[in-house]
């Protein structure tokens, strides 16, 4: 659920909070300044509320036709095309940077369904939504869906380690910012983060 030019992936961990003011709903919006939930995604609309994951536009500019409405965690859903080619890369780079298989699955379908040609509102990119500077900074095409699920697996298993093997925590960071968990020693209170990480969980965690 995150933008590097020139400064270090340690730099960018650390979320604009003039930017974390509480809306209605999960929303998405570009921010203007560094910050570690850019690194994967960008969602907070400074227009108005929205789903976790908003109809998108293609690499080619062209607008996702049939991008599949957001569901909680647990709810079964027949799996697109694009889950049945990407899911099992998913499963294997959970497995390689050790972080549960499953969670990481619903993150990338929480990410972008995913459809690895999606672009945000914001210009999150990809499979796992990589901002194009953030994306740069960690040498990674966030259009390659191989490269950036690995790339998303292994900064979750830093945020994992960093947290304790905590998945909410981990969750939280990936959405808005290393930084932000630290400073409030916990999943942030931002309605966006608190509704990402309990789609993912579920009611029980990993």
């Amino acid at each position: 659920m995150v933008a590097l030019a020139s400064v270090g992936v340690a730099a960018a961990l650390e979320i604009d909070l003039t930017r974390a003011r509480p809306v209605s709903a999960v929303a998405m919006a570009q921010v203007s300044t560094p910050r570690a939930a850019d690194l994967v995604i960008a969602r907070k609309s400074a227009s108005g509320p929205s789903n976790v994951v908003q109809p998108a536009t293609t690499a080619l500019g062209a607008a996702s036709e049939s991008a599949p409405a957001p569901v909680a965690a647990g709810v079964p859903t027949e799996k697109s095309a694009f889950q049945q080619r990407y899911e099992p890369v998913a499963r294997a780079a959970a497995a390689k940077y050790d972080i549960d298989p499953d969670v990481f699955v619903r993150q990338i379908t929480q990410e972008s369904h995913w459809d690895p040609r999606t672009i945000s509102p914001a210009g999150a990119q990809g499979i796992a939504q990589f901002m194009p500077a953030t994306a740069a900074g960690l040498g990674v095409d966030p259009l390659d869906p191989i490269a950036a699920l690995y790339t998303a697996a292994k900064l979750d298993h830093e945020n994992l380690i960093a947290f304790d093997g905590d998945y909410a925590k981990m969750l939280a960071a990936y959405n808005a910012g290393r930084g932000s968990v630290v400073r409030y020693g916990g999943v942030p209170p931002f309605p966006e983060t608190q509704h990402y990480v309990a789609l993912i969980l579920g009611a029980e965690g990993p």
